[in-house]
């Protein structure tokens, strides 16, 4: 879970996106929740109420290692963390569900929206729970975000970052249609050494081509 710096642009871009995350948020407010869902899971906004189930696991040890912070946040500094994340009108947060056991399991994101140019980062990826590892339950979540990104937002390309030794989320992502754009070599201080970044991407063409297979 990295910082996003924020994207470049004019007022009217924020202001769009203002308003989109304004009405999940409105929805919130009044009990009627956006959530994405299949069979399987649903996707619901972000709260602050979140904070310290996020704060457990971004520490997991199993979760730890894919993420770029090296310093383990306090409960206070987490929380305030999620507040900026929620602030933020360039990036939309949603927790996963379950919908059997409606238990949330996970997280994932959509980060420096940038409308003029029709493009974004999805990240903050994460399945924490053990239990519902192993389900494709991570590849359906990225499924509906993509969805949202491309469907409702109007979006043309989604990007996103992985450490290029992260076989599993490599794989994962080619399989739903993204395609390795490039290599960051060294690009990241962890545990000790330096690391390379894979940057991948995925354009909505391609995404609609995958769905109709």
């Amino acid at each position: 879970m990295q910082n996003h710096p924020a994207s470049m642009g004019g007022g009217n871009k924020n202001f769009q996106i203002a308003k989109t995350c304004r009405r999940i948020k409105n929805n919130q407010n009044t009990k009627v929740k956006i959530m994405l869902k299949n069979n399987d899971i649903k996707l619901r906004p972000l709260e602050l109420e979140d904070s310290d189930i996020l704060r457990k696991w971004r520490f997991f040890e199993d979760n730890y290692d894919y993420f770029y912070e090296y310093t383990p946040n306090s409960s206070y500094s987490n929380k305030s963390w999620v507040q900026n994340c929620l602030n933020k009108t360039n990036e939309i947060n949603f927790i996963i569900t379950e919908n059997d056991s409606n238990i949330d399991i996970g997280m994932i994101s959509l980060l420096d929206i940038d409308l003029r140019n029709k493009k974004c980062e999805m990240g903050r990826v994460l399945i924490a729970n053990d239990s519902s590892r192993g389900k494709g339950l991570g590849t359906q979540a990225i499924k509906l975000i993509l969805e949202y990104a491309f469907n409702h937002l109007n979006l043309n390309k989604v990007y996103c970052e992985v450490f290029a030794d992260n076989l599993r989320a490599l794989n994962s992502y080619k399989k739903i249609g993204f395609v390795q754009d490039g290599l960051f070599k060294n690009h990241i201080y962890k545990n000790g050494e330096y690391k390379d970044i894979a940057h991948l991407s995925i354009e909505k063409e391609n995404f609609r081509q995958g769905i109709n297979k």
